[in-house]
């Protein structure tokens, strides 16, 4: 077999399913070199490791002979053949799904994308589609996560971890996952250029429900909205919600769309309903509450563009100030600065993904631009929102953005979602000015009347933001970022606005 695994198999008794667990290599019970998304793997291989191979189909007719020798690795058809052998078995119908939450619904597009014949649809929350784009967002590479991720949550489950193996021979049979994420920054390095050519989002064709996470800017968002708009699939919806990242998945009126969705494909439950579900259903906030609203699209074709300038008197306006801009500088990795509106003369609805531009320069070697929008209610405070990990939120949208990444952002303006270009590293000069378009990330906000729009700019996280988010440490050095920043006040946000 081209593969060791360990499946654990239960019987739904409540929904007649059967559920299936399966270990990547080098996890639990599956021997093999541990090497998350397959980084290390595709680029000895080159091709997909986590997906059936499709860059070799001259091989295609001798594997028969090749799969009994003792050397697998030029077949990298672990999710393939998975699902081939789930689709087969006397307990099955001939139907698969793939489920869940994060990794486990990010694999649901590279087996979608390999066309497995039993593969029947996808379930996939909170996951990102492009893993360039979710490692480094905007080019921002978030160290503390993916050493958190790593090291306290994938290591410990390492394949040996419990049998008393030395530690030296379980580091030896695993990759370092961070420095390859930290050292493949650009679209041509490491195992970005080769993940490109073997996943294709447009070569998915069965029915697949998304559901993003409007509190998810430092992993996930904007995967799922990414992959609605480029998914062939003639069945499809998208979900948007916010809050835990977990939680979403197991709460009772979620299950329910997720029962709707798998009943339909997998049992032929077809008078349930589930084709009358909105394609696009998002949550609108609405101070510290909200309520989901169908949409015919995300991002919403009638959203019209709203400005607002940024003042040298730290004020937003909608009108572009006269004279002559103000240099707002600050301290390359720690300054900041923010700019209020005036209080909303009526209710103001953003649904879609805002966008700075402005004009930029840096005394240092690169530039980090953290963005922050907030509203302020009829009392001057913030308004906190339930952030993914439980934590309470202070802004509503995010964005992260590196200067030296600014022509990945080309295509922004047709899609209005970040949609990563893959093209070489952009030349820093410094003291030069640059104006930039900087997409935030997709949100949904609706102000009462009376509220105000907070903005902030600078090169630091949010004071509130969680340890194992925050974007310290890493490649974000004083010798590269320590220089001072400067932005002008001859800039603006531009918010989609919508009326309902």
């Amino acid at each position: 077999m081209l593969y060791r695994t360990d499946f654990e198999r239960t019987q739904s008794k409540e929904y007649g399913y059967s559920i299936v667990r399966v270990d990547t290599r080098g996890i639990g019970k599956s021997e093999g070199k541990l090497d998350p998304f397959g980084l290390e793997r595709c680029q000895e291989i080159q091709d997909d490791a986590e997906g059936q191979g499709k860059m070799f189909p001259f091989l295609s007719h001798i594997f028969d002979v090749l799969a009994t020798r003792a050397d697998q690795s030029l077949f990298p058809s672990d999710l393939y053949d998975v699902i081939e052998w789930i689709g087969t078995q006397p307990w099955n119908t001939g139907r698969v799904a793939m489920a869940g939450i994060s990794y486990y619904g990010m694999v649901g597009y590279w087996a979608a994308m390999q066309q497995p014949p039993h593969l029947t649809c996808v379930l996939s929350y909170e996951s990102a589609s492009d893993l360039h784009q979710s490692a480094r967002r905007g080019g921002v590479y978030s160290s503390n996560f993916h050493e958190h991720w790593y090291n306290n949550i994938v290591v410990p489950s390492q394949h040996g971890a419990n049998d008393g193996v030395e530690a030296a021979e379980m580091a030896a049979n695993r990759i370092d996952y961070n420095k390859i994420c930290e050292n493949s920054e650009y679209a041509d390095q490491g195992p970005w250029p080769v993940l490109r050519k073997a996943r294709d989002l447009s070569s998915v064709n069965i029915p697949f429900y998304l559901a993003g996470n409007w509190t998810d800017p430092e992993l996930h968002l904007p995967g799922n909205i990414l992959a609605y708009n480029h998914i062939s699939s003639e069945h499809k919806w998208l979900e948007m919600h916010s809050g835990n990242h977990i939680a979403n998945f197991y709460m009772d009126d979620h299950v329910a769309y997720e029962k709707l969705f798998l009943d339909y494909f997998l049992m032929d439950k077809h008078d349930n309903g589930m084709l009358g579900v909105p394609h696009v259903r998002v949550l609108v906030r609405h101070g510290t509450k909200s309520f989901f609203r169908s949409e015919k699209a995300f991002p919403p074709a009638d959203a019209q563009d709203m400005a607002f300038y940024f003042t040298a008197n730290h004020q937003l306006v909608d009108s572009k100030p006269s004279g002559q801009p103000k240099a707002f500088e600050y301290a390359g990795l720690e300054g900041r600065a923010s700019f209020d509106s005036a209080p909303f003369d009526e209710s103001f609805e953003i649904l879609g993904t805002p966008y700075l531009e402005v004009d930029v320069s840096t005394e240092a070697e690169d530039f980090d631009l953290f963005v922050y929008l907030r509203a302020i209610d009829t009392n001057g405070d913030c308004v906190i929102l339930p952030g993914n990990h439980g934590e309470p939120s202070v802004s509503f949208c995010r964005g992260y953005w590196r200067l030296s990444h600014r022509d990945e952002n080309q295509a922004f303006l047709q899609d209005r979602y970040p949609r990563l270009i893959p093209v070489v590293r952009s030349p820093v000069e410094k003291g030069k000015v640059y104006s930039v378009v900087v997409p935030l990330m997709p949100t949904s906000y609706l102000f009462d009347k009376g509220y105000k729009l907070q903005v902030e700019l600078g090169s630091a996280d949010e004071e509130r933001t969680i340890p194992p988010m925050r974007h310290t440490g890493g490649d974000r050095t004083s010798e590269r970022f320590g220089g001072k920043n400067t932005f002008f006040s001859s800039g603006r946000i531009v918010l989609p606005r919508v009326e309902r």
